[in-house]
């Protein structure tokens, strides 16, 4: 489970996050709960980091630990609607700097995904047409 960070990473203490994730009140962490929200936040990171390199990233693995924690934190909050003034302008600020790495213009200083090749599509040769409107007419 997870590329990038576990639930340990969260830094959420532990009674916080049964109020965060337990909807059934069992007095525990729902961990399906919590998993689900770092796969959606892995996903969210490996979507705009995709754009420029090979993901899941195996360097630049602190960079894609701390967004993938924000914007986590920021799934398991919005749960509850009672989202943290800092944990927003925080997973905004993540949002933004995901979005400049996916256009270019923030590196994360780890070799780019390979090139996809400069073909323009397929080529087909085949002979000459037997049939055209010109040797079809008055038939």
């Amino acid at each position: 489970m997870g590329n990038y960070i576990l639930q340990a990473d969260l830094e959420i203490p532990g009674a916080h996050l049964i109020e965060l994730t337990d909807d059934i009140d069992a007095g525990v962490v729902n961990t399906d709960v919590v998993d689900r929200s770092i796969a959606d936040a892995e996903a969210e990171f490996d979507g705009y980091v995709g754009a420029r390199y090979q993901v899941p990233l195996t360097s630049g693995l602190n960079v894609a630990k701390r967004c993938c924690r924000t914007i986590a934190k920021w799934y398991l909050y919005q749960r509850r609607d009672v989202l943290p003034e800092n944990l927003e302008k925080d997973y905004n600020n993540v949002i933004r700097f995901l979005r400049d790495i996916s256009k270019g213009v923030v590196s994360l200083g780890v070799d780019p995904a390979p090139s996809k090749g400069t073909s323009q599509g397929a080529e087909f040769d085949s002979p000459d047409r037997v049939f055209s409107r010109d040797n079809l007419k008055g038939m």
